[in-house]
């Protein structure tokens, strides 16, 4: 008992001589005043916004879509690869051919099924350069090569039977430099009809691309086949003009919407800990396809240029907010890097540009409250925390 007693007695000793001998020890270690951070929220309207309409080819998409629904019309231009064709398949004797795509998204599909027509491409084209301001140029052959009757379901396989003499004259084409040249195909709704649209995946998928199968009898009798994939596809899409004063955001026609804001009133010293941009969607006039992302992006906008000239450098996602409401959802961007990047450089910014995610790959139609509405709670909004010395 007598040695715990005098152990701890020293024990407090020295602890009392350590802390009288530096009193302002524990204190030091506290943040000094001038260090502490203040955190602030902040809140941003744009300033005001525009929509506005961008040529651009849609070439490369995943999926290249075809069809009408009641607001918009597209059609598919796509070649076949030649190197394929074996030389003896000029002189046999053509069975059958099959145009076969893969479904990939629908929009505004009807039941049991939509009709399409296979026609002949009149003009030369190229999948980077044919865009929506092109297409009065492009001429489309009036015979029906081929149709698409069928249910439009995902991933459902579609064969439409083509005409075997079109085919001859392209393969003609492809081996006699005399002949007229062939431009390819044109996919299309069937002329005063909506049967909605549908997409197909493209010549870029690594499955499910399109391919032609033909089917023919040799020299010796025997028959064969062999299948084409495609070497080239697109789509154009046109839309009606509307007079909707929200923002919109369009894929495949390429409308896209844009908001200016002014963040001049953070300080260039603050950390950006936080930012977000806030959109709420009109869903009355909203019309999206099945199959594709419910989803859009965001690029900051460079000043001096045009209403399109965007900074690619960074490519943010907007998706629907969590538990939000069916009715009017509220779509969420984190913003962070803008806006840090904004404040920190000073760069010459002055908005960000708003496009569809899949923009060369569906006819998605969205349609968000803009600025000038004239409910406060619907307008965007630029939520912003910071924290500065």
């Amino acid at each position: 008992m007598r040695h715990f007693l005098l152990t701890f007695c020293c024990a407090a000793a020295v602890l009392w001589v350590g802390c009288s001998d530096n009193t302002n020890s524990v204190g030091n270690k506290l943040i000094k005043a001038s260090e502490k951070f203040v955190i602030a929220d902040t809140s941003f309207q744009p300033t005001r916004d525009t929509v506005f309409n961008v040529s651009y080819p849609n070439g490369y998409g995943v999926f290249t879509v075809i069809g009408k629904t009641n607001d918009v019309e597209s059609q598919a231009w796509l070649r076949f690869v030649t190197s394929a064709l074996p030389d003896s398949l000029a002189s046999c004797t053509i069975d059958t051919v099959q145009l076969h795509l893969t479904v990939s998204n629908t929009f505004n599909a009807p039941a049991p099924y939509s009709e399409f027509q296979i026609r002949e491409a009149l003009s030369g084209w190229t999948e980077a350069g044919a865009t929506r301001d092109s297409l009065p140029m492009m001429q489309i052959g009036s015979t029906v090569l081929g149709r698409i009757s069928d249910t439009l379901a995902i991933n459902r396989q579609i064969v439409a039977a083509m005409d075997s003499t079109s085919i001859r004259r392209w393969i003609k084409a492809v081996k006699d430099t005399l002949a007229p040249p062939m431009y390819g195909f044109v996919i299309m709704a069937k002329p005063g009809t909506t049967p909605g649209a549908f997409g197909y995946y493209s010549s870029t998928a690594t499955l499910n691309y399109p391919t032609l199968v033909i089917h023919y009898y040799g020299k010796n009798g025997v028959r064969d086949s062999v299948v084409v994939s495609t070497s080239e596809d697109t789509f154009i899409a046109s839309a009606k003009a509307t007079t909707n004063p929200e923002l919109e955001v369009r894929a495949g026609v390429t409308t896209w919407s844009k908001l200016f804001f002014t963040v001049s009133s953070l300080s260039r010293a603050a950390i950006i800990n936080n930012a977000t941009l806030q959109l709420t969607q009109k869903s009355a006039s909203t019309r999206l396809g099945t199959g594709t992302p419910d989803s859009l992006y965001a690029f900051l906008s460079k000043s001096g240029g045009t209403a399109s000239t965007i900074d690619s450098t960074y490519r943010l996602l907007g998706r629907r907010k969590d538990n939000t409401s069916a009715i009017d959802p509220v779509y969420v961007f984190t913003v962070t890097p803008y806006i840090q990047y904004l404040i920190s450089a000073g760069t010459p910014y002055d908005g960000i540009v708003l496009q569809a995610a899949f923009n060369n790959a569906s006819v998605d139609h969205m349609v968000f409250y803009s600025t000038k509405d004239p409910d406060p709670a619907k307008r965007p909004v630029l939520l912003v925390t910071t924290s500065i010395k």
